[in-house]
């Protein structure tokens, strides 16, 4: 839309400070004209178009170099933002809009040809003023605030104004250069009320966004919001991979599919956990992906765990979420645990000792083979015949009688 913007001068004539030439030619100038005839138009979401006449003769212009000095600042505030000369009659930037825009302008007459020592002459300012948003602010969406994750997708949310009418239904719209979209995957509220959007066609973090929050109702005129952001200083990136700890130095390697590829971008943080105590201490470390641990006890079971954030290749607001653990065992608990090989090694020695001990004792059954107590196998000859054996068995000695000898011939034949 065009807008046709009321302007006017300041009245205190600037000195004009030209050589004695320039002056000659100046002769019948009571002083320089300021710009007129300035218009406005919101070319894009956010951006404003400004340009307007020099208002100075065609034998000024013939003379002398024109320049144009532009400066503007918000409605809420008393800072002006300078900008640099411009030798064409526009300036176009992106805005806040719902703020209000001042802005001003003056001719700069420059003497020709142009070099370190020219004399120069300057109009007055003509002001220009594009109005603030209509609407009670607090019927507008609060605390409007944005989270690039990994350079693939955004997540914007709001609150509900503390004055929005009960039909209130907020939308947002975002640009970056000329392409401008609409939100269409929103957040609800558990009443079905929109507080905040879900971007998924891919945020280019290189660019400036321009993001306008509006709504509408049958009750109130709702009071828009734009914001103006940087996307990498809100960036949010996946956590650190690959983390090990090697001879007590902690290793690590920054996300995949990132759109910073660069580790000495990021600034990492450690958290490193005694589990003995559970005392925890957090290190920072820039611009590296290792660290050896300076304060370790060998008989304690530690953790680890890193997060990274943005920090010498732009700024980022946000830090990632941390990675996962990565555990330090105690030596006397848990060295066995960590080597395989260790642990079958213990149980083929184990099982070696069992079967040694197995054989010996079969060996020494064999070779020791115990006597049997006759107390037991004999009761009887040890209990009725006291340990005679003969009587045991029942033998009776023959005992030999003298007796008379009978003489028996012999025949011969």
């Amino acid at each position: 839309m065009l807008l046709f913007i009321y302007f006017h001068v300041l009245t205190i004539a600037a000195p004009i400070v030209l050589s004695a030439d320039s002056l000659e030619k100046l002769t019948d100038l009571s002083e320089i004209n300021p710009p007129a005839d300035v218009h406005m138009e919101e070319i894009e979401l956010g951006e404003l178009s400004i340009s307007w006449n020099s208002n100075l003769s065609e034998d000024i212009h013939k003379m002398f170099s024109i320049n144009y000095q532009f400066e503007w600042k918000y409605n809420d505030s008393v800072t002006w933002q300078p900008a640099s000369r411009m030798e064409d009659p526009e300036y176009t930037d992106d805005f806040e809009l719902h703020r209000g825009v001042d802005m001003q302008v003056k001719n700069v007459i420059i003497e020709k040809p142009i070099n370190f020592d020219s004399m120069e002459a300057e109009s007055n300012w003509t002001e220009m003023h594009y109005p603030p948003a209509s609407g009670d602010p607090e019927t507008a969406a609060a605390n409007i605030s944005c989270i690039v994750y990994n350079n693939t997708y955004m997540n914007c949310s709001w609150q509900i104004g503390t004055k929005a009418p009960e039909d209130i239904v907020y939308f947002l719209r975002y640009r970056q250069d000329d392409d401008t979209r609409i939100c269409t995957d929103y957040l609800k509220d558990d009443r079905g009320r929109h507080i905040g959007c879900h971007i998924v066609n891919g945020i280019d973090t290189e660019v400036i966004v321009i993001l306008l929050v509006n709504g509408s109702s049958q009750q109130a005129e709702i009071y828009p919001i734009y914001r103006i952001f940087q996307p990498s200083s809100f960036e949010k990136f996946n956590p650190p991979v690959n983390v090990q700890v090697v001879n007590h130095t902690v290793k690590w390697d920054i996300p995949d599919n990132t759109s910073i590829t660069n580790p000495r971008c990021f600034a990492y943080l450690l958290n490193v956990k005694d589990w003995t105590n559970n005392a925890e201490k957090n290190i920072s470390v820039n611009e590296r992906t290792d660290y050896k641990l300076l304060v370790y006890n060998p008989s304690k079971r530690y953790s680890v765990k890193v997060s990274l954030s943005l920090q010498f290749c732009g700024v980022s607001q946000f830090w990632s979420d941390w990675s996962n653990e990565v555990f330090i065992e105690a030596e006397h608990s848990g060295s066995f645990s960590s080597s395989p090989m260790l642990i079958l090694l213990v149980v083929v020695l184990n099982l070696s000792v069992l079967v040694i001990i197995c054989l010996l004792k079969r060996v020494i059954k064999k070779m020791l083979v115990p006597v049997p107590d006759p107390q037991r196998k004999f009761p009887e000859l040890f209990g009725k015949y006291n340990g005679d054996f003969q009587q045991w068995l029942g033998y009776k000695e023959q005992i030999w009688i003298a007796a008379e000898c009978t003489t028996a011939p012999i025949e011969e034949n």
